[in-house]
C-alpha cells in the first residue's frame, strides 16, 4: 500500500495536468508573450466583461471580479474519482479516490493606449486524497492560452454585434 498512493499521485498529476513547456528554454518574457492580447479597443469595460464570459463558458467560478482596477480571479474544481480508475488499470481496486484538481486563473485587464491589453495567468493545483498536501504547477502551454483568447475573441464579436 505504500508504493500505491505515490504511483497513483504521480499518474494523476501526469495525466490530468497540462503539457508543459521547459521553462529552462523559454523566457519569462516569452512566457508573458503568450499569456497576453491587446485588443483594438479602449473599451476595457467591454473587454472584462468577454475574459468573464470565457472563464465562465470553462465553468469557471468567479472568485473576484474588480473592474476598477482590472482584476479578474476565478477557479474550477474537478474531483478525480470512479473515471479515473476506470481509465488507469493500475488503480483498480484502490480505495476511493477523493483528489481534487484545482484550476485558477488570474486576469488583468488594462488600457494600452488607444488598446486593451489582457494577460492571464493560470495555475492547477491536486489536492491529493483529501489531505491539505498539494501540488502546484503553472499552466505554461502556449496552446491552452491560444484557446482561451480564442473564447475571449469571440466573447467581444459577441458583445460588439448585441448578439
Amino acid at each position: 500500500m505504500r508504493w500505491f498512493i505515490p504511483l497513483v499521485a504521480l499518474a494523476v498529476v501526469s495525466g490530468c495536468a497540462a503539457r508543459r513547456v521547459d521553462t529552462t528554454a523559454v523566457s519569462a518574457l516569452q512566457i508573458r508573450e503568450f499569456q497576453t492580447r491587446t485588443y483594438e479597443t479602449n473599451d476595457g469595460n467591454m473587454v472584462t466583461r468577454a475574459v468573464l464570459n470565457a472563464l465562465q463558458d470553462e465553468a469557471f467560478i468567479i472568485k473576484t471580479a474588480d473592474v476598477d482596477i482590472g482584476l479578474i480571479v476565478a477557479a474550477k474544481e474537478v474531483s478525480v474519482g470512479p473515471s479515473f480508475r476506470e481509465s488507469h488499470p493500475f488503480a483498480m481496486g484502490a480505495p476511493d479516490l477523493k483528489d481534487t484538481l484545482t484550476s485558477e486563473c488570474s486576469a488583468n485587464v488594462s488600457p494600452f493606449g488607444t488598446q486593451t491589453k489582457v494577460r492571464v495567468n493560470c495555475q492547477v493545483k491536486l489536492s491529493k486524497f483529501g489531505m491539505a498536501a498539494e501540488e502546484v504547477r503553472p499552466v505554461d502551454d502556449p496552446q491552452f492560452y491560444r484557446a482561451f483568447f480564442e473564447k475571449v475573441d469571440k466573447s467581444i464579436f459577441i458583445q460588439k454585434e448585441k448578439l
